[in-house]
């Protein structure tokens, strides 16, 4: 009687069993590996590009996918690699996998709601392309991709850890990038410097999640970006050229900028904003250069011209509209004039152009009557081409020709010149005439709303200031009265009047902005009253 009665009754069926297992093929997993989940049946799906890529997504029972990316450049291409998918938009589908120790979006699947239109994009290491690879689904494909065999591809790879390789991090990989980003952005500033550059990284400063999370060689080149700008200006190229040598950058708390012998010592921060700027600033207002003054002030001096009108001691100047010692990276300019004894400043008007100022004293009929909303026979203006070495200033249908001074001239006048504001100007505010030819002129301070009237009247050419002052002001007009209520002017919208005791006489309102000539020269209210701007000199 056998004593395992029960074993040798079963034996058949399990010597079955374990050559059934011996005829499976091994999971082919690395150690600490999970286990792949078999495929889902009619779970593939093929997308296709124009450009010969082919896209196979396998969807696996635990709800994750392997992806195929092929006929791509890519080092991946061909590499089954694991997916997870996130719902979490319903306007897209991405499905993601692990790079270089980074989560990496490689396919989106857009589902057309919302307003947005249905479409998928490919994002894979070596496609050069910032807004995806666009492919379309492939049905034939779909259904003769076998899920299987590319379920067992994946094993295989994962038991050679080719993989995990693709999937861990690249520590001296990401250095290399970072350094060779940041060699180039540093030999296009050298360029623009004309001087020998080079730029270093302190790795102890930046560990991995910085290295994986961040562009390490754009958050180090700020000051390159920065000092490539500012070398357009031949005194910093100068400066540059002498003083630097080298960018050292290391990562902190927070931005600093400070010059070591000839290395600039850069610390940025992963929370820094507007860094170029920052750089910029600090190159050219803090950062201490050889010699007297730092960037901004010989960049002032440098953008700082001034012509001269000949005999009478005529001077027109051009400078940047910022403190001679703070960076400004726009360099907007200001307008003056004067003599060697000071000078003043003018308003300009940008939405003209560069050095154009308001002058209606002086008429240039066949300028533009509108231009950007502006009326420009009434404007005159500055041209200075320090590269032409020219200098003139035009006043209507008049141009008078300067000699632009060198910079040794133009630092003598300007070392302790003092420079008014603007010259305060009254501003029309209404005017109107009857039949007999006695016009009603009112102006007003310079500031806006200030309601310090004027009131003139008297025959063309010969108007007299009188004593009356504003006693309504609304939105329908205006009503002036002397002391004694024997005089009053009413400049109203649509009608206008001039009582004197019991008489009334109606007037017609005359628009200001249309009789500008008129206003300035032929009222006489302010013949041989200066305007503030260069023309006062002719």
């Amino acid at each position: 009687m056998p004593k395992y009665p029960a074993l040798i009754t079963r034996l058949p069926w399990l010597l079955l069993l374990l050559a059934a297992c011996a005829a499976r093929p091994p999971q082919a997993t690395t150690p600490g590996t999970p286990p792949v989940a078999p495929v889902v049946a009619d779970g593939t799906k093929v997308y296709s590009g124009g450009e010969g890529v082919e896209v196979a997504l396998v969807r696996l029972a635990d709800g994750s996918y392997l992806l195929r990316v092929k006929g791509t450049t890519s080092p991946l291409d061909g590499k089954v690699l694991p997916c997870t998918v996130d719902n979490s938009s319903d306007r897209r589908t991405v499905y993601q996998t692990t790079i270089d120790g980074r989560s990496y979006s490689a396919l989106h699947v857009e589902h057309g709601s919302s307003g947005y239109g249905a479409g998928v994009r490919l994002f894979f290491p070596g496609l050069d392309l910032r807004d995806g690879l666009s492919l379309g689904y492939d049905e034939t494909r779909s259904r003769s991709v076998a899920p299987a065999p590319l379920r067992e591809q994946h094993l295989q790879q994962l038991a050679t850890g080719e993989l995990a390789a693709i999937a861990r991090f690249d520590r001296a990989g990401a250095r290399r990038r970072a350094e060779t980003g940041l060699a180039e952005q540093a030999a296009t500033t050298a360029r623009a410097c004309a001087a020998p550059l080079r730029a270093t990284i302190d790795w102890s400063t930046i560990d991995d999640a910085t290295l994986q999370s961040y562009a390490i060689d754009s958050f180090c080149a700020a000051p390159l970006e920065a000092l490539a700008n500012l070398c357009r200006s031949p005194a910093a190229r100068a400066a540059v050229a002498r003083d630097v040598t080298e960018l050292a950058c290391r990562f902190g708390s927070a931005m600093a900028l400070d010059r070591s012998g000839k290395a600039l010592r850069w610390t940025t921060a992963t929370g820094a904003a507007n860094a170029v700027d920052f750089a910029r600033e600090q190159l050219g207002a803090t950062v201490r250069w050889t010699g007297k003054g730092n960037l901004a002030e010989r960049r002032f001096a440098e953008e700082t011209s001034i012509c001269s009108g000949g005999r009478d001691g005529t001077l027109v100047g051009w400078r940047p509209a910022r403190a001679a010692d703070k960076e400004d990276a726009d360099l907007p300019h200001q307008l003056f004039f004067g003599t060697a004894r000071g000078f003043r400043m003018v308003p300009v008007e940008d939405a003209a152009g560069e050095g154009w100022f308001f002058d209606p004293r002086f008429f240039a009929p066949s300028r533009a009557e509108s231009f950007r909303g502006l009326d420009l026979r009434h404007y005159s203006f500055l041209e200075l081409d320090r590269e032409q070495q020219r200098c003139q200033f035009t006043c209507g249908t008049r141009t008078i020709t300067l000699q632009l001074l060198d910079a040794a001239a133009t630092a003598r006048l300007t070392a302790g010149a003092s420079f008014a504001p603007p010259l305060p100007r009254r501003q029309p505010h209404a005017l109107a005439r009857d039949r007999r030819g006695t016009y009603y002129f009112v102006d007003r301070g310079a500031e806006p709303g200030a309601r310090d009237y004027r009131l003139w009247a008297g025959p063309l050419g010969r108007l007299k200031l009188l004593s009356m002052t504003n006693v309504v002001s609304d939105t329908r007009g205006d009503v002036f009265s002397t002391r004694d209520g024997s005089l009053r002017l009413a400049l109203e919208q649509a009608n206008s009047f001039w009582m004197q005791g019991k008489r009334t006489t109606p007037l017609l309102n005359v628009p200001i902005a249309e009789n500008l000539q008129l206003v300035y020269n032929e009222l006489g209210v302010y013949l041989g009253e200066p305007f503030g701007t260069p023309c006062d000199r002719l």
